[in-house]
């Protein structure tokens, strides 16, 4: 009797030999998972392998790197580095990263290469007198930057000079002492003179009052007075409202260290008053 031969017409899968071994209707030599059964044949990724058997579904190189952890969430990609280390947390994995380490010495969120007091805390960087170290670390705050006869020791000028004030409250000349008078101190010469550069703006009174900018204490220094009077002053804020009030008796050299931590933030009018004489200043609260 002849053998008989089965025909391709009745074989589901012709080109199959384990004729869909998952059994989801998807034949095994189309079937984007062969050993897994998934009918819907999702492939998120769109490599050709199926969802339900691709170790990384939403990756299609497959963990490229090798290192275990699906190029759609390792933080190097193209580098095997299984323990995902990132040492600044900027979600780039050190690995691959070209600056993987920050260096905070006093751990103030300020990286150090950029931090202008990298030993001192402080978040805020505030610098009042510009000169690229902060105010918590800057020996004096008081100056413009690389002045010339003032000594960043006593922050004053050196002696033989006196300061003159610029507008922001802080020395922007130290200038030689006027013949006949003397300086001893870097700060005034004696006898005071009267409406030093204009800065003063009252004539007969010479102020100093740094640092302004001011975060919680204001140094003021008042020249020029004749003793005979009582000296007061006052504080009003942007509204014209009375913020702060101190009275100093009657004195010829006033030396003052003036408390505005209890004021917020803000621009102020300071107004100075001895006798019938006064001036005012701008004062400015910032933290």
């Amino acid at each position: 009797m002849p053998q008989r031969r089965y025909r391709r017409a009745c074989d589901a899968c012709p080109n199959d030999p384990n004729n869909d071994g998952d059994g989801d209707g998807v034949c095994g030599n189309v079937d984007n998972c062969p050993n897994v059964a998934n009918a819907n044949q999702a492939d998120a990724d769109n490599d050709g392998i199926g969802d339900a058997c691709d170790t990384c579904p939403n990756d299609a190189a497959n963990d490229a790197d090798g290192d275990g952890i699906c190029g759609n969430i390792d933080n190097s990609p193209g580098l095997a580095n299984p323990d995902q280390t990132d040492a600044n947390n900027n979600g780039i994995g050190d690995a691959c990263d070209g600056k993987p380490t920050i260096i905070d010495a006093d751990d103030d969120g300020i990286a150090d290469d950029v931090d202008n007091c990298p030993d001192v805390a402080n978040r805020n960087q505030r610098d009042s007198d510009g000169d690229g170290i902060g105010n918590a670390c800057d020996p004096c705050t008081t100056a413009i930057p690389n002045l010339a006869n003032f000594n960043t020791t006593t922050c004053h000028c050196n002696p033989g000079y006196y300061e003159v004030i610029g507008s922001l409250g802080y020395v922007k000349l130290c200038r030689p002492c006027p013949a006949g008078q003397s300086c001893p101190d870097g700060i005034n010469a004696y006898p005071l003179p009267r409406a030093l550069d204009g800065d003063t703006g009252v004539e007969g009174l010479e102020l100093v009052m740094t640092p302004n900018p001011a975060a919680d204490v204001v140094r003021l220094q008042l020249g020029g007075l004749s003793g005979q009077q009582e000296v007061a002053l006052e504080i009003y804020n942007s509204l014209g409202q009375l913020m702060l009030r101190k009275a100093f008796g009657k004195v010829t050299y006033l030396n003052e260290q003036l408390n505005v931590s209890t004021l917020p933030s803000g621009i102020y009018l300071l107004e100075i008053r001895s006798g019938t004489t006064r001036m005012t200043r701008k004062l400015v609260v910032e933290r």
